[in-house]
């Protein structure tokens, strides 16, 4: 089973590798065409604007939950690494068991948001909760990271992926993984 979700793992950092990729291509190339439009043209097309914004948020939960892959969120360690106190491994626990339900509670209020989003954007003529569709969808693979992370830390033993190891990083690098 678990050999199942670490595939399915290196699949999901694949795409997202990959999706993270072309919407930066895609930015650089909307915003350069608004640019040329706005300043050299002055003639600015009006839903580059939008375009941009949607292809923004998107790239911002995607590449947020490959940053928790790579675990490189901000991590504020100086109790956990310099002060020795009981307790610590519970203390460990309750800081994942609150960042879990932090994305539980933003993939149910962001896929709320985006089910719900009456305003329409006049240039596309597209619902926002096609951008805020984002957040659920980002969170729930950062969420799939983290999981599949800590399992491997506190179930399987990982020493790789000590979380609070501020010289490595949870990705284990083996050439088995391919990619990931």
């Amino acid at each position: 089973m678990y050999s199942l979700l670490q595939r399915l793992n290196v699949g999901l950092v694949k795409t997202e590798r990959g999706m993270i990729f072309s919407l930066m291509l895609f930015l650089v190339g909307i915003l350069s065409v608004q640019v040329l439009s706005r300043f050299v043209f002055n003639a600015p097309i009006d839903y580059t604007e939008e375009l941009s914004r949607f292809g923004l948020i998107w790239l911002v939960f995607i590449g947020a939950a490959h940053a928790t892959h790579l675990n490189e969120h901000f991590i504020v360690t100086v109790v956990v690494d310099n002060i020795r106190f009981p307790g610590k491994a519970i203390y460990l626990f309750l800081v994942d068991l609150l960042v879990i339900v932090f994305f539980v509670g933003l993939i149910y209020y962001g896929a709320k948001l985006a089910w719900k989003n009456p305003r329409i954007e006049p240039a596309l003529d597209l619902s926002m909760g096609w951008a805020y569709l984002a957040v659920p969808v980002g969170c729930s693979m950062a969420l799939y990271h983290l999981v599949l992370t800590l399992y491997r830390a506190r179930v399987l033993g990982d020493t790789s992926v000590e979380k609070y190891d501020a010289d490595h990083d949870r990705v284990v690098h083996r050439e088995d993984e391919g990619d990931a």
